[in-house]
């Protein structure tokens, strides 16, 4: 986790179905004798692909996580949306406005 930067993992089954989230903090106190299962969150909060990045920014501030799955109707594992990814993301479209201004 420490070399990808990541501060937590999606805890899927056989078919991609989302069944929890693991984060550093627990995996780093936790008995070795646990599994994932033991260790996951399984109350979480997840979007699906039609949802907006408002959507998703207000899940981030209001739940005060650094990452929100994306999921399909079946709840299969599609994506994953993290602060860093929406900061870039609204970074470029405002560095291209600010450039179309200039024009």
């Amino acid at each position: 986790m420490r070399q990808f930067k990541t501060e937590s993992l999606m805890v899927v089954d056989k078919k991609h179905k989302l069944l929890g989230i693991l984060n550093a903090k627990n995996i780093r106190s936790a008995d070795v004798n646990l599994t994932a299962g033991d260790l996951m969150k399984k109350d979480f909060s997840w979007v699906s692909a039609d949802d907006s990045l408002v959507d998703v920014i207000g899940i981030i501030n209001n739940v005060d996580v650094s990452n929100v799955p994306v999921v399909n109707s079946q709840g299969i594992l599609i994506g994953l949306v993290t602060n860093s990814s929406l900061i870039s993301t609204f970074s470029e479209q405002f560095i291209d406005h600010s450039k179309e201004e200039r024009v």
